[in-house]
Protein backbone atom coordinates (compact mmCIF):
# COMPACT_ATOMS: atom_id res chain seq x y z
CA UNK A 1 0.00 0.00 0.00
CA UNK A 2 1.09 3.49 -0.57
CA UNK A 3 -0.12 6.96 0.15
CA UNK A 4 -1.55 7.06 -3.35
CA UNK A 5 -4.43 4.76 -2.48
CA UNK A 6 -5.29 6.75 0.62
CA UNK A 7 -5.44 9.92 -1.49
CA UNK A 8 -7.47 8.25 -4.22
CA UNK A 9 -9.92 6.93 -1.65
CA UNK A 10 -10.24 10.34 -0.01
CA UNK A 11 -10.92 11.97 -3.38
CA UNK A 12 -13.54 9.33 -4.21
CA UNK A 13 -15.73 10.93 -1.56
CA UNK A 14 -15.48 14.48 -2.95
CA UNK A 15 -13.05 16.82 -4.71
CA UNK A 16 -10.59 18.42 -2.30
CA UNK A 17 -7.65 20.80 -2.30
CA UNK A 18 -4.28 19.70 -1.02
CA UNK A 19 -4.98 21.58 2.22
CA UNK A 20 -8.36 19.88 2.59
CA UNK A 21 -6.71 16.49 2.03
CA UNK A 22 -4.13 17.29 4.71
CA UNK A 23 -6.93 18.19 7.15
CA UNK A 24 -8.85 15.03 6.19
CA UNK A 25 -5.79 12.95 7.04
CA UNK A 26 -5.29 14.77 10.34
CA UNK A 27 -8.93 14.39 11.39
CA UNK A 28 -9.74 10.93 10.07
CA UNK A 29 -7.28 8.81 8.13
CA UNK A 30 -4.32 9.46 10.44
CA UNK A 31 -5.59 6.71 12.74
CA UNK A 32 -4.74 4.24 9.99
CA UNK A 33 -2.29 6.06 7.72
CA UNK A 34 -0.75 9.38 8.79
CA UNK A 35 0.60 11.70 6.11
CA UNK A 36 2.27 15.09 6.14
CA UNK A 37 2.22 18.09 3.83
CA UNK A 38 5.61 17.07 2.42
CA UNK A 39 4.23 13.64 1.50
CA UNK A 40 0.79 14.61 0.19
CA UNK A 41 1.72 17.35 -2.29
CA UNK A 42 4.38 15.42 -4.25
CA UNK A 43 2.05 12.41 -4.45
CA UNK A 44 -0.74 14.60 -5.81
CA UNK A 45 1.66 15.65 -8.57
CA UNK A 46 2.38 12.02 -9.43
CA UNK A 47 -1.32 11.10 -9.41
CA UNK A 48 -2.04 14.06 -11.68
CA UNK A 49 0.69 13.08 -14.14
CA UNK A 50 -0.65 9.50 -14.21
CA UNK A 51 -4.16 10.87 -14.86
CA UNK A 52 -5.58 9.18 -11.76
CA UNK A 53 -6.79 12.60 -10.59
CA UNK A 54 -7.49 15.89 -12.34
CA UNK A 55 -7.31 19.49 -11.26
CA UNK A 56 -10.82 20.92 -11.28
CA UNK A 57 -10.27 24.40 -9.86
CA UNK A 58 -7.63 26.91 -8.80
CA UNK A 59 -8.10 29.29 -5.92
CA UNK A 60 -6.39 31.94 -3.90
CA UNK A 61 -2.69 31.61 -3.05
CA UNK A 62 -2.12 28.80 -5.54
CA UNK A 63 -4.75 26.48 -4.08
CA UNK A 64 -5.74 23.66 -6.43
CA UNK A 65 -8.77 21.41 -6.14
CA UNK A 66 -8.44 17.82 -7.30
CA UNK A 67 -11.04 15.23 -8.28
CA UNK A 68 -10.76 11.52 -8.91
CA UNK A 69 -10.87 10.37 -12.54
CA UNK A 70 -12.57 7.18 -13.67
CA UNK A 71 -9.10 5.65 -13.98
CA UNK A 72 -8.32 6.67 -10.40
CA UNK A 73 -11.55 5.14 -9.13
CA UNK A 74 -10.75 1.92 -10.99
CA UNK A 75 -7.29 1.89 -9.37
CA UNK A 76 -8.54 2.31 -5.80
CA UNK A 77 -11.15 -0.39 -6.42
CA UNK A 78 -8.47 -2.68 -7.89
CA UNK A 79 -6.36 -2.13 -4.76
CA UNK A 80 -9.30 -2.97 -2.51
CA UNK A 81 -10.31 -6.05 -4.51
CA UNK A 82 -7.05 -7.58 -5.67
CA UNK A 83 -4.33 -6.91 -3.11
CA UNK A 84 -3.79 -8.20 0.38
CA UNK A 85 -3.18 -5.69 3.18
CA UNK A 86 0.43 -5.16 4.17
CA UNK A 87 0.38 -5.60 7.93
CA UNK A 88 4.09 -4.92 8.43
CA UNK A 89 3.89 -1.13 8.28
CA UNK A 90 1.30 1.38 9.40
CA UNK A 91 -2.21 -0.08 9.22
CA UNK A 92 -3.10 -0.92 5.65
CA UNK A 93 -5.93 -3.21 6.77
CA UNK A 94 -7.60 -0.46 8.81
CA UNK A 95 -7.14 2.11 6.03
CA UNK A 96 -9.15 -0.14 3.71
CA UNK A 97 -12.11 0.04 6.11
CA UNK A 98 -12.43 3.75 5.33
CA UNK A 99 -13.03 2.94 1.66
CA UNK A 100 -15.15 -0.23 1.67
CA UNK A 101 -18.10 1.90 0.58
CA UNK A 102 -16.46 2.01 -2.86
CA UNK A 103 -17.09 -1.73 -3.32
CA UNK A 104 -20.29 -3.64 -3.90
CA UNK A 105 -21.88 -4.76 -0.61
CA UNK A 106 -21.00 -8.42 -1.14
CA UNK A 107 -17.37 -7.52 -1.86
CA UNK A 108 -17.19 -5.40 1.31
CA UNK A 109 -18.72 -8.25 3.32
CA UNK A 110 -16.14 -10.70 1.92
CA UNK A 111 -13.36 -8.32 2.87
CA UNK A 112 -14.68 -8.04 6.44
CA UNK A 113 -14.98 -11.81 6.68
CA UNK A 114 -11.34 -12.24 5.56
CA UNK A 115 -10.25 -9.73 8.17
CA UNK A 116 -12.23 -11.48 10.88
CA UNK A 117 -10.62 -14.81 9.92
CA UNK A 118 -7.15 -13.21 10.00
Amino acid sequence: MSLRHALLGALADQPRSGYELLKHFEQSLAYAWPASHSQIYPELGRLLSEQLIEQTAAGARGSKTYALTDTGLAEVRRWLRETEPDRRVRNDALLRMFFLWLLEPDEAREHLERERAY
